[in-house]
């Protein structure tokens, strides 16, 4: 089978994906930055640019366009000759953006999570098909010593992985009796040697999917804990038998169950080591291009069907959202085409945005400076569409440290308080709005009004409190929310009791308001809790990857109270 695949960066899953389809087939990738395979550039090339430098005699079977939550799409993909195939992983990046783009490909494959949310498009056919594995050349058993009881290698941001990060915060608490180690930023060998030498590896999947590190953890000998709330792993191992599901209630007690057995720990990760041997990228690929042969058959691709302004106005909204430093020219030249033929709040905010994101990568001061000018055009040009711009305008002003204008923009919002659409936004990426924007895609309104509260409280400090406040009536469960209100009370006070109370509660990696608990509690005559809490925050330290500015914050206020 021939196989035309892309845009190939040569990153760890796409270089898997690619291993895994030239096992069997003859491949041929495009992409915008390697040297392999057809090189074209964004963003005035079209696909047909691609399909041009095809080799003589070579037509594709089919053609993947991946990972769309990361590329800006081409334009024309839609008019290509070939079956097409659109892949898509991580929904937690973007999804709204990547549903108005779908119906441009014959066939979408994706995990169970991006099946619900594409079973409202209804022009879409769609299918589950896991896009990870395993690579057998890297990920391997290494027979080295477990030295490791309890541990874990990735992501640790509690922005984006709030639930993994108290999962390991609970886990912690058990280094008293098991060696218990969290790890972030390893890579390569390393990362594989980590997984080696780790008995238990916890994990707590960002979408509840079959994760990669579902698929590496067995393939490398250790036993894979997993939420037993995860929608995928049950098709690939059994509970029990090749890995160890837990919940809420049983995760202390199963990690000690299996940390202290080591026979019965052993037998299921052996198990789930030759289990998951079924898995590695050359046969997923394999399954994939089975089911894509089953499915495929001749059927209108609807987005041919819109208008050049609207086929325009949903590829400038990928580009923008597509999270790549590629992203700015693309939707800024397919933006700029639309606005020809028609305009509106929604354009004119991507385009905003766009011109944001290309001044933040720009070197020369004068062009960066024309590029905020322009965004700050388009901005003040779609309001009063959405709240979202009175605060994508505020960003702007914040990135040129004009934090009066910011101010005023908001206050602005507050006072006309502008209807809520839902249209890009232009915030820090992996602080917590942004992180927020996907994982709570039913609270966007509430989310963006807490967000407003907060920029005003950071720019208004006279008014910190009423804006805090105002904030958690949209949003109690923000714990840096508390935290910054708990700032605002004195030490003996019951009100920063209370509120870092609320903060330990939502968020148990906290250090600094579960320090700061302690020094309250000790100034209020609790001197054994507060030891407690902070020995509790002392052996957290000892088991994740915080700055060292937490552990010097504990010293200093161990000192403070000694």
């Amino acid at each position: 089978m021939r196989i035309l695949c892309g845009p190939e960066n040569l990153t760890h899953l796409s270089n898997y994906l690619y291993q895994g389809l030239s096992a069997n087939h003859d491949v041929l990738c495009f992409n915008d930055q390697a040297d392999r395979g057809i090189r074209f550039s964004y963003p005035h090339q079209t696909f047909q640019d691609v399909l041009a430098k095809l080799p003589p005699g070579w037509e594709p079977d089919l053609v993947i366009w991946w990972f769309p939550e990361f590329h800006p799409l081409l334009e024309g993909v839609e008019d290509c000759p070939y079956p097409t195939l659109l892949a898509v992983s991580d929904w937690h990046v973007t999804s709204q953006p990547i549903l108005e783009i779908a119906s441009a490909f014959d066939l979408v494959a994706t995990d169970r999570t991006g099946l619900d949310l594409l079973s409202s498009q209804t022009d879409v056919e769609a299918f589950y098909a896991p896009l990870y594995g395993f690579d057998p050349n890297t990920h391997k058993y290494l027979n080295l010593e477990r030295e490791v009881d309890i541990g874990h290698v990735g992501d640790v941001n509690p922005a984006l992985q709030k639930e993994r990060v108290n999962m390991m915060c609970r886990a912690a608490a058990l280094s008293d009796d098991f060696k218990v180690q969290f790890d972030t930023g390893v890579f390569g060998d390393a990362y594989v040697e980590l997984l080696n030498k780790t008995r238990i590896t916890l994990n707590h999947t960002l979408r509840k999917e079959m994760s990669m590190r579902c698929y590496e953890a067995p393939a490398c000998g250790s036993l894979l804990f997993c939420e037993e709330t995860n929608q995928e792993v049950g098709d690939f191992l059994v509970d029990g038998e090749h890995c160890v599901l837990y919940n809420a209630h049983n995760l202390e007690s199963k990690l000690r169950e299996f940390a202290q057995d080591e026979e019965k720990r052993v037998r299921l990760a052996m198990a789930g080591y030759e289990r998951i041997q079924n898995y590695t990228y050359e046969k997923q690929m394999s399954r994939l291009l089975a089911e894509v042969q089953a499915r495929l058959k001749d059927r209108p691709r609807r987005f041919q069907r819109f208008s050049e302004g609207e086929r325009r106005v949903r590829l400038a909204h990928q580009g923008v959202c597509a999270y790549t430093r590629k992203t700015p020219l693309m939707a800024i030249h397919q933006a700029e085409l639309a606005l020809k033929t028609r305009s509106g709040g929604k354009i004119h905010n991507i385009l905003g945005v766009a011109y944001s994101r290309a001044a933040e990568l720009e070197a020369d001061r004068e062009k960066r400076l024309e590029l905020q000018r322009k965004a700050e055009e388009s901005f003040r040009r779609a309001l009063p569409y959405s709240l979202m711009v009175y605060l994508n305008l505020a960003h702007l002003y914040l990135a040129q440290n004009k934090n009066r204008r910011a101010l005023r923009i908001l206050q602005r919002a507050e006072a006309e308080d502008p209807t809520f659409r839902e249209v890009v936004p232009y915030a820090p990426p992996l602080q917590e709005f942004w992180c927020s924007w996907e994982r709570e895609r039913e609270e966007r309104e509430n989310l963006t009004r807490w967000y407003l509260f907060q920029l005003l409280a950071q720019l208004e400090p006279e008014r910190q409190q009423v804006h805090l406040e105002k904030a958690l009536q949209y949003h109690r469960e923000k714990g840096q929310t508390w935290y910054q209100l708990s700032r605002l009370f004195p030490d003996e006070s019951e009100e920063k009791v209370e509120a870092l109370l609320k903060v330990t509660e939502l968020e148990g990696h906290h250090v600094w308001a579960r320090v700061d608990l302690a020094r309250c509690l000790w100034s209020r005559g609790r001197r054994s809790h507060a030891e407690e809490l902070l020995s509790q925050t002392e052996t957290l330290l000892n088991c994740m990857p915080f700055p060292d500015q937490a552990r010097q914050f504990l010293d200093l206020v161990r000192q403070q109270l000694v």
